[in-house]
């Protein structure tokens, strides 16, 4: 099944995170926003809404989403 994985300087640390991709459109940014995101993650340089992902004709595209925040 079509997923992200977090990845860490760490290797310990990485791929224990998995967030999987079941939807149309995946928004992807920061807990606590309005609307909420379907992925909430945290962290330096991480945008209230920072990306979304959209499958199309079984294809998965990431374009981000706010430049502002």
């Amino acid at each position: 099944k079509p997923h992200l994985s977090n990845l860490n300087e760490d290797p310990q640390l990485s791929r224990r995170i998995n967030y999987e991709i079941d939807k149309e459109h995946a928004r992807i940014g920061k807990r606590g926003c309005e609307p909420a995101n379907d992925i909430e993650i945290g962290g330096m340089g991480i945008r209230k809404n920072h990306a979304i992902i959209t499958k199309i004709d079984n294809k998965f595209y990431i374009e981000p989403l706010d430049f502002t925040t």
